[in-house]
């Protein structure tokens, strides 16, 4: 279980240092290629949690692991009030990171007429 939480922590930080930047990029008008990935990897997770019932794919997998069903399980190194909070703190700041780039790229490619 010790790998899979290393893996879980590794993956969160990943993909918060992702969408941080994804908000950065867009707040401050930046396209270049570690956005690209930056975006990919937040759509790929949120995808990956989706397709799993909005449920993250190692949690289930913990569980799995453990033998137990239920929600007691810890699938990463974070105190449980925190990693509680992933998705509902992470998520707006996901949307709004995507939805300033795809906003600045379409004015990129649609400038407003003078």
């Amino acid at each position: 279980m010790v790998w899979l939480k290393l893996a879980h922590t590794a993956i969160f930080a990943a993909a918060s240092a992702g969408i941080l930047y994804t908000l950065y990029c867009g707040v401050r008008g930046i396209e270049n290629r570690w956005l690209y990935a930056s975006v990919a990897l937040t759509v790929g997770i949120a995808a990956c949690l989706v397709l799993n019932g909005c449920v993250c794919p190692l949690q289930t997998l913990a569980r799995r692991l453990a033998g137990t069903p239920d929600q007691g399980v810890s699938d990463i190194y974070l105190p449980r009030a925190v990693a509680d909070l992933i998705v509902p703190v992470s998520s707006p700041l996901a949307v709004t990171g995507i939805a300033l780039v795809a906003w600045r790229a379409w004015r990129r490619r649609y400038p407003p007429k003078r």
